[in-house]
């Protein structure tokens, strides 16, 4: 077993899947020093073909591989400086990039992101999660919390291949109390993702559209979702160009 979930993942054999035991976890830590640097340009980068579950009771239990998402709750939280002061949190918890196969993330709480470098396209979208190219991935019961963007206070979607097969998709999962500062409160998408069963509670998009969702340059599906107490300049729930 790993302390530091950055242990397990430097790198993970093929087609691996991560049990993370509760407890909060932060990108920061530096495999060479063993420290916590408080980098925010660090985040957890899930390579292609791995699984992350979160929700386990973990060493010193009875039974270590009881799982309960809420009972034992698995935090990746971007509040790596200073507690409390977000100012100096990292750009994005997690970054899936070049998924050609599959990632799955189930049962983990995505919180505190803040990707506000403005003019820096990447390091200005997706406080908790960025998706970039070719991306194909899915999330389970996940919940992105409190976290903050320029564009996609939760989280950016990028991925943009071609082939239709591929995307985000979202099942069960939580966004509660995510800010833009221009768009998508929640969720910025440029490519293929779609949501079903999830709730969108009091997510802000600041100057621009997409409280909930901003969708532009690809599609966003919603099936069976909550949208409750969003708020934008236009569109509070969701706005699609």
């Amino acid at each position: 077993a790993f302390v530091e979930l950055q242990s397990a993942l430097n790198p993970p054999p093929p087609f691996c899947e991560i049990r993370i035991a509760a407890g909060t976890y932060t990108p920061d830590y530096d495999l060479g020093s063993g420290t916590h640097t408080g980098d925010r340009e660090k985040s957890f980068k899930l390579p292609d073909s791995i699984t992350l579950k979160g929700g386990y009771a973990g060493h010193g239990e009875p039974d270590p591989d009881q799982r309960d998402i809420d009972a034992f709750k698995t935090t990746l939280s971007g509040d790596i400086g200073i507690v409390g002061d977000h100012s100096d949190n990292s750009y994005h918890v997690m970054h899936v990039e070049y998924s050609y196969v599959h990632v799955l993330i189930d049962g983990i709480t995505i919180a505190h992101g803040r990707a506000d470098n403005t003019g820096n396209w990447e390091r200005e979208r997706g406080g908790g999660l960025y998706v970039s190219q070719y991306g194909e991935l899915d999330l389970v019961d996940c919940t992105f919390e409190s976290n903050y963007a320029n564009w996609g206070g939760a989280v950016s979607n990028h991925n943009n291949d071609n082939n239709d097969d591929k995307g985000s998709s979202l099942i069960r999962c939580r966004f509660i109390a995510n800010t833009a500062l221009n768009g998508g409160g929640a969720i910025y998408n440029e490519g293929r993702i779609i949501l079903t069963g999830c709730d969108i509670i009091r997510n802000t998009a600041t100057r621009m559209e997409g409280g909930g969702v901003f969708s532009t340059g690809g599609y966003a599906i919603a099936m069976n979702c909550v949208f409750v107490a969003n708020s934008a300049a236009a569109g509070g729930a969701m706005f699609s160009l």
